[in-house]
């Protein structure tokens, strides 16, 4: 199904390019991504710009994760930490919550709270600070030279918020960890919608719906099982599932 590449033990996403060559066979279920050329042309044409003739790295991007208490997330943070983030870069880490009795839970009347602001949020939703500090503290140890802010949202709809929350931020990339849908899962949320008892919209609704709609390059993550090659699947607006060792 689509195109092939040779896979790799390392690099930065943003240093790669889709390689070309021959289908296979249309039971492949995922990609590999080639070293030698740069792959998923939009997220380098989102961290270069055009400077005398050729094309020179944008210094100093926000990158904003999506973090939460799932396994998913930390798989996410692991990968933006070690494939994406630079010592220029500043790492937004994000946490959704469900909008609070006093506060409205449109989506289009976000309270967004960054960095020290949340502090004051200690109280209001203790756990979701705790988990933003934690979170803060595994980055800085694995990136000590990367500056790390934390930023909590208030929200009904997650996709929505988070994806106006990356542009009230101004974030050049967002990362949000995926998980593979299940075939029987599936089926019993199209039920669910189709009985009027749920809307549908699980995490991965959520990782699509950002990945589709979000004003700046959106990065969906899963963790790839050892069984199956290890390292990491990507999904970008361009490119889905594509291969990359770890």
């Amino acid at each position: 199904m689509g195109m092939i590449g040779r896979s790799i033990s390392s690099g930065k996403l943003p240093s790669f390019r889709l390689s070309r060559g021959a289908p296979r066979s249309p039971t492949m279920k995922s990609t590999p991504i080639s070293s030698t050329v740069e792959a998923a042309d939009d997220i380098e044409d989102n961290s270069s710009v055009e400077a005398d003739g050729g094309k020179q790295q944008v210094l100093g991007r926000k990158i904003m994760i999506v973090v939460d208490s799932s396994r998913e997330s930390k798989v996410a943070l692991q990968w933006a930490l070690s494939h994406t983030a630079q010592s220029q870069d500043t790492i937004l880490l994000l946490n959704v919550v469900k909008p609070s009795s006093s506060s409205s839970s449109s989506s289009s009347n976000i309270n967004i709270n960054v960095s020290h602001a949340v502090d004051g949020d200690e109280m209001k939703d203790p756990r979701s600070y705790d988990l933003l500090c934690a979170m803060k503290r595994i980055s800085q140890q694995k990136k000590p030279e990367v500056k790390v802010e934390i930023c909590l949202v208030e929200g009904k709809d997650k996709g929505p918020v988070i994806v106006e929350a990356a542009k009230k931020q101004g974030a050049a990339l967002l990362v949000l960890g995926s998980r593979k849908r299940r075939p029987m899962m599936v089926m019993w949320r199209l039920l669910m919608v189709w009985r009027g008892r749920g809307s549908g919209k699980g995490s991965k609704a959520v990782v699509d719906y950002c990945i589709k709609n979000a004003s700046c390059m959106a990065v969906g993550v899963r963790r790839r099982g050892r069984r199956a090659g290890g390292g990491y699947l990507i999904t970008t607006r361009k490119h889905k599932d594509f291969w990359l060792l770890a």
